[in-house]
């Protein structure tokens, strides 16, 4: 296993994994200027309660879409212009807006805090629990009947009601001493408390919508896209990000920060030729063969050819062989480019149903591999293989275009 490098391009944060070629196996890239999370003082501008929504105002020219059935539909919806707490969810990508929640999330090393402004008067001081999945069972047992209590007691403290909320341990607690558990968790949660009250003033005193609080740094949202068991260890030339990976849940993995001030990060690993690579159409494969990427609005399309492989007169196993070699390198470039939504992948023809079997659990195991869900549905009527990858994050041709340097 190879370490997983994360660093900035120009605009761009971008995390890539290698093999011990270092040749490019994923990468992840987010904007510098990515939004996602940040906190934003927002007016109502329109409610379409057929659709359960509403436009809301983040600043000056500029809206954004606000779904609200997760709080109990339109009927809890502030009126007219009024002012509201928001958090971005999606940028906006072409002609759609951003998208936001009226669910606040704050997020610490230990402890993640969802309140909700827009809740039932009646749920106000509510205070629910949820657990990491990933915690033992005795250890949450030990959390509820020691931290429940007192966590309460300091959110229903308060002169003026607090918003209904939800409080979840993080995995990260299961690396710590139940000796040190209570006063960690006590400072934490005094901290997330301060910056929701924070927040719910400049709410109530603020006549503009405006940022609140700018989107953290994107690290996990870049960590999301790799399992922790693909890297040895995390490497930045970023000294903020170094010290974002020692304070959360994200360093559990080792950690350095690489200070070579002669030879930086992104040419050690030749990153500007690995995305621009990343964004051509056109992929070379080992033996000759390559692979064709067409993006459309709707689906992404593969086509696979043979191309200079003087082996294609081998015969049906010939065939195969390339289809094999594609089918990995297709496994490459959903996660390079980030792939996501309906994709077609036309190989070359082979008439046996056995190779065709082959071919298509070949590809079914790469996708179970892959971090972000996918899907192989199989063969189509016309012998194209069909197959979804869940969109997380825009693709990599959002983000960057082919450097003329």
């Amino acid at each position: 296993m190879q370490p997983l490098v994360i660093t900035q391009v120009d605009s761009l944060y971008v995390a890539m994994l290698t093999d011990s070629h270092r040749r490019p196996q994923a990468i992840r890239a987010l904007s510098a200027r990515e939004r996602i999370e940040g906190i934003y003082l927002a007016r109502i501008q329109r409610v379409l309660p057929n659709l359960q929504a509403a436009f809301v105002e983040m600043g000056p020219e500029e809206s954004a879409y606000l779904p609200l059935a997760e709080r109990g539909g339109a009927a809890y919806m502030p009126k007219g212009q009024e002012l509201l707490l928001v958090q971005v969810a999606k940028e906006a990508s072409k002609d759609k807006h951003c998208v936001v929640k009226s669910g606040i999330s704050l997020v610490k090393s230990h402890l993640a805090l969802n309140f909700f402004p827009l809740g039932r008067e009646s749920d106000r001081g509510e205070l629910r629990f949820s657990y990491s999945a990933k915690l033992p069972k005795e250890f949450k047992a030990w959390l509820k009947i020691h931290m429940e209590a007192p966590l309460t007691t300091l959110y229903q403290g308060a002169a003026s009601g607090r918003p209904q909320a939800e409080l979840i341990f993080r995995t990260s607690l299961q690396e710590r001493q139940k000796e040190e558990i209570l006063l960690l968790l006590t400072a934490q949660w005094e901290e997330l408390l301060a910056e929701m009250d924070q927040l719910l003033l400049w709410a109530k005193t603020r006549l503009c919508p405006g940022c609140l609080r700018p989107a953290p740094l994107p690290v996990d949202s870049l960590l999301a896209g790799f399992s922790p068991d693909e890297y040895t260890e995390i490497v930045t030339d970023l000294p903020s990000i170094y010290d974002y990976l020692g304070q959360t849940a994200s360093g559990m993995a080792k950690r350095r920060l690489y200070n070579d001030e002669t030879y930086a990060l992104e040419k050690l690993y030749s990153l500007r030729l690995a995305l621009d690579r990343a964004v051509e159409k056109r992929v070379w494969l080992p033996s000759g063969a390559y692979l064709l990427i067409e993006h459309t609005e709707a689906l992404t399309v593969i086509d696979v050819n043979s191309g200079r492989n003087i082996s294609k007169k081998g015969g049906e196993r010939a065939f195969l062989d390339i289809n094999l070699e594609a089918a990995k390198e297709c496994g490459r470039q959903w996660r390079i480019r980030n792939l996501s939504g309906i994709i077609l992948i036309d190989f070359i023809n082979m008439p046996d149903e056995t190779q065709k079997k082959e071919l298509l659990d070949f590809l079914g195991a790469l996708a179970k591999k892959d971090p972000t869900p996918c899907y192989v549905a199989g063969l189509s009527h016309l012998g194209l293989v069909e197959m979804t990858r869940k969109r997380i994050f825009n693709p990599l041709r959002t983000y960057w275009k082919h450097s003329e340097s």
